[in-house]
Formats: C-alpha cells, structure tokens, sequence
C-alpha cells in the first residue's frame, strides 16, 4: 500500500471517496508513522461534508539495541573516535551493528547505511580488565567477589579464563616490581 503525504486540502478532498457515509484514510509519512488520520463523513445527500484531522502525539519509537546492560565506557575517547567516524559521512549514517566483549573491556561495530564501511570503536583505551582485577587484588578479594560485585551494578561477568590471566599477569608485574626495587635485577 503506497502512503503519501498530503500539503493542502485539495489534495486531501481528492484521495477520499465521495460515495461512503463515513471513510478513515491514514496519510503517512517516515516508512508507515502516522502523520494524520482523516475521517470524512457524507450526508446521504452530499451537500454537507465534514472532515476531521487527527494526529498522533507521539511517534512510535523502538529501540535499535535492546537489552545491552550496562558498560563501561571511557566517554571522552568514545566520543573523539564517533567523531571521527563521522568525518567519512554524518553520524545520522551510523548504524550499530553489534558488540564484541572480553570481560569489561567491550568493541562496538558501527556500519554506514550508505556504503557500508565499519568501524570498530572500543569502550575505552586503558585494560579495564587488568584495573578491575589489581583492585581486588588489593582490597584482598577475588573473582568472585569481583563477579558478584559486577552483577550488581550490571555489568558483564569476567570468565575465568580472562580473570586469570589478568591475575597472573599482575602477579608477574608485581613480582619484577618488588625485585626493581630490591635492586637484585
């Protein structure tokens, strides 16, 4: 069913029938949203005609990424590289495309409507993963109060092979660190 806009009464009078008592025609506008609903009414004898032009309050609006949950997101570095994409053409062109996340740390792939160039942009520069973990390490703790914690406030579990190697990672930073300062390297 082809939809279309109508500027001026004329045109309006010209899409209703004149042979029914009462006729509704949705005009629409931005891929089907109603932009008017017009309702004409006909005496039997036509001489008198009455219309109505309803319209909607609001758009119907669905979300494009349902049920994300929550990230962290460096908004400075996140913002300079969306900045940057739209440099290649205007950001009303980006699309999310998905997510891609290990741990805390999330890439998110943006596509261009028109040519269909990605870019891929990362919640943040810094290891949020290794940061998360020397945390709990300090404050005596482990993954899975690390888990427990990230659940709460709705982030991403870390899997335990990501926790690990970040704990074994700090380790050995820790271990090089303690021995720099000995001097027995």
């Amino acid at each position: 069913m082809k939809t279309t806009l109508y500027r001026n009464y004329a045109e309006l009078q010209n899409v209703l029938p004149v042979n029914a008592d009462t006729n509704v025609t949705n005009i629409s506008q931005n891929e089907g949203i109603p932009a008017a609903t017009i309702s004409r009414q006909c005496s039997s004898d036509n001489v008198s005609t009455e219309m109505t032009i309803e319209r909607p309050t609001e758009a119907p609006m669905e979300p494009e990424v349902q049920d994300i949950s929550h990230r962290i997101i460096d908004v400075n570095h996140f913002v300079t590289e969306l900045i940057k994409f739209s440099e290649h053409k205007s950001l009303a062109t980006l699309k999310f495309e998905c997510e891609h996340y290990v741990g805390l740390q999330s890439e998110f792939t943006y596509v261009c409507s028109l040519c269909g160039y990605k870019n891929k942009i990362k919640s943040s520069l810094a290891d949020v993963n290794k940061a998360a973990v020397a945390g709990v390490m300090a404050a005596g703790c482990g993954q899975v109060q690390l888990n427990q914690f990230l659940s709460e406030v709705g982030l991403p579990n870390m899997s335990d092979f990501t926790y690990n190697k970040m704990h074994n990672d700090i380790c050995d930073d820790w271990e090089k660190t303690a021995w720099d300062e000995k001097g027995w390297r």
